[in-house]
């Protein structure tokens, strides 16, 4: 059985390699909106598109989000990135994640004819939050090969 959430999840996927080197303002902040917003989808849709398929699933499924509602804080990755971020960007806008611009400006040789190369790059940090400090792209890694393991649990349950 192929669960809808896994279409999500391949979204996901290719949302992650959207949030690249060079993409800033309001590009950034579609393609970071998309992606958290994604990710949260996926159990949206395994919640109550791939439940309604099958009573078994469902009662599969239902019994998963329990359990990973009794363990609420843990997995910090779901509850602390995927749902409080997604909440605080779908609800207010706010962003746990910004971009910060790195200038290496060369040394100058006023002996030399060659023009000094400015080099410009990015650095996409989480900046709230137990994943502040980390790379955006990682944390959204993360979050993705949870939702691998948290669907081939209930994948592999359905099996038997």
């Amino acid at each position: 059985m192929t669960l809808y959430a896994r279409q999500t999840l391949e979204d996901c996927k290719i949302a992650l390699n959207e949030v690249k080197e060079g993409v800033t303002g309001s590009q950034w902040r579609i393609r970071w909106v998309a992606a958290v917003a994604l990710l949260r989808t996926v159990g949206h849709v395994l919640e109550y598109v791939d439940a309604s398929q099958d009573s078994v699933l469902k009662k599969i499924i239902e019994d998963a989000w329990n359990i990973l509602k009794s363990t609420k804080p843990q997995p910090e990755i779901f509850w602390e990135f995927i749902v409080k971020e997604r909440n605080n960007i779908l609800k207010e806008y706010q962003f746990g994640a910004g971009i910060g611009t790195n200038i290496n400006m060369p040394i100058i040789d006023l002996d030399s004819d060659e023009s000094p190369q400015v080099k410009i790059t990015h650095n996409y940090l989480i900046t709230k939050g137990p994943y502040r400090g980390k790379d955006q792209r990682e944390v959204l890694k993360e979050a993705i090969e949870w939702w691998e393991s948290y669907l081939t649990k209930i994948e592999n349950e359905y099996a038997k």
